[in-house]
């Protein structure tokens, strides 16, 4: 379980530092524009977004990772990262796990849907702060005609555990409230 985790974490390192596009224009798939807030902020994913499918010990998952432009609409809370780590089980309601949970629904055994998601803020400043989905509530996957997984939350999903980056975002709460609106690979189509 460390081995899958530890992975994860990884792989999603990587495709923050690496994936996207290198220029300005925001790339859609049948005008879809990757959303997410949390709390009452709101972003658009339009800087770069990495989806990657990986094998580990037999059993294939995908990671998405999407960031946003750099702006200062939000204040300290500007610029965000959004990472899905998912079993490639096709379309369906996916349940919400935390990142300790994931390793068993990775599994070659299971069968289950479950996905991990954590979101980033403030990564347009050098403070930042990582929060996790917390474990409950379901995710909508769908997969467009590319074979792309796309996401939606059902409704709002509390996200908390705080991991901090340079102190973190200052006066951020511990925990909050996520809304994703069509989170998929845009730079990949």
């Amino acid at each position: 379980m460390f081995k899958i985790a530890t992975t994860l974490l990884f792989t999603s390192l990587i495709l923050i530092s690496c994936g996207g596009s290198s220029d300005d224009e925001q790339l859609t798939v049948d005008s879809l524009v990757s959303k997410w807030s949390f709390d009452d902020y709101d972003y658009v994913g339009g800087f770069s977004s990495g989806g990657n499918s990986v094998t580990f010990e037999d059993v294939s998952f995908g990671v998405l990772v999407i960031t946003t432009e750099e702006d200062q609409s939000n204040g300290d809370f500007s610029g965000s990262g959004l990472a899905i780590t998912y079993p490639l089980r096709g379309p369906g309601n996916y349940q919400i796990v935390s990142s300790d949970e994931i390793g068993e629904f990775l599994s070659d055994e299971s069968t289950e849907k479950a996905l991990t998601i954590s979101c980033t803020i403030g990564s347009a400043s050098v403070n930042a702060t990582r929060y996790e989905a917390l474990s409950g509530g379901q995710i909508l996957v769908e997969i467009d005609s590319g074979g792309n997984y796309k996401f939606n939350t059902t409704s709002s999903i509390p996200i908390g555990k705080p991991f901090d980056l340079e102190g973190g975002v200052p006066d951020r709460p511990d925990s909050g409230n996520l809304i994703i609106e069509d989170a998929f690979d845009f730079t990949g189509n």
